[in-house]
């Protein structure tokens, strides 16, 4: 809708492939002649610069840590161009103390005024929702989030229960993206939540993502439609 320009796409779980799908939502915006921007928002395991092969420095981190010390860092200084028509990409930038605290603050909201002036959309992609907060509080200053599952990867009342914290948000609830769907995994699968707690953990550290083999502009473009057929809209 007109008025729903900042979207944030989360999960309940790491490696349910939320970037991608942002990725894919954000060139099809850009493909049907939309202007957006695509920020990592996900400031403890950063993604973007590898899907779209660009600097992760002076980036989103950047400007939300800009102190007098520092000096000024204006949105336009971290905007990156992926070579896709339309769209704008701002990487993670700098590694940064508290960045659920950073996520909520008043330069984070002064971004969305100033992106939104110069964009149709801005896509968010934030950290999984079940250990870290960063994603609930975005979507507190959003105009609508979205929640990607991973079928087979997660309990079904699990994801509700994510859900539901998004939903009562004052984001619009736009509805969730089912990934991988197969017929063996209609119970959605096991859900080990210790190992996805440690991947993230409250800090951020864990292990170290596994490298997406799917990391190419092409790859990105060619999934889009896929993408689509498979979201399942379930809004307030």
């Amino acid at each position: 809708g007109a008025n729903l320009k900042t979207i944030v796409i989360t999960s309940a779980e790491p490696q349910a492939g939320k970037t991608m799908t942002g990725a894919n939502i954000s060139i099809a915006l850009a493909q049907n002649g939309h202007k957006v921007l695509f920020i990592d928002a996900d400031l403890r395991k950063p993604q973007l610069h590898k899907v779209f092969n660009l600097e992760k420095h002076n980036g989103l981190g950047d400007y939300l840590a800009q102190n007098a010390d520092s000096g000024p860092v204006f949105l336009s200084q971290i905007i990156q161009d992926p070579g896709i028509e339309n769209l704008k990409i701002i990487t993670s930038g700098i590694k940064v103390n508290s960045p659920a605290e950073l996520i909520g603050s008043k330069k984070m909201v002064d971004l969305m005024a100033e992106a939104k002036q110069g964009f149709d959309y801005v896509i968010f992609d934030s950290p999984p929702v079940i250990s870290v907060t960063d994603a609930v509080i975005l979507s507190e200053i959003s105009d609508a989030v979205i929640q990607v599952v991973r079928s087979g990867r997660i309990l079904a009342p699990v994801a509700i229960k994510v859900k539901d914290k998004l939903v009562n948000t004052k984001a619009k609830f736009l509805g969730v993206v089912l990934n991988d769907l197969k017929a063996e995994h209609s119970d959605y699968g096991y859900y080990h939540y210790y190992k996805y707690y440690h991947y993230y953990g409250e800090d951020g550290q864990g292990q170290k993502p596994p490298k997406k083999k799917e990391s190419l502009k092409e790859r990105l473009i060619s999934m889009v439609k896929d993408k689509f057929n498979h979201k399942v809209g379930v809004g307030r």
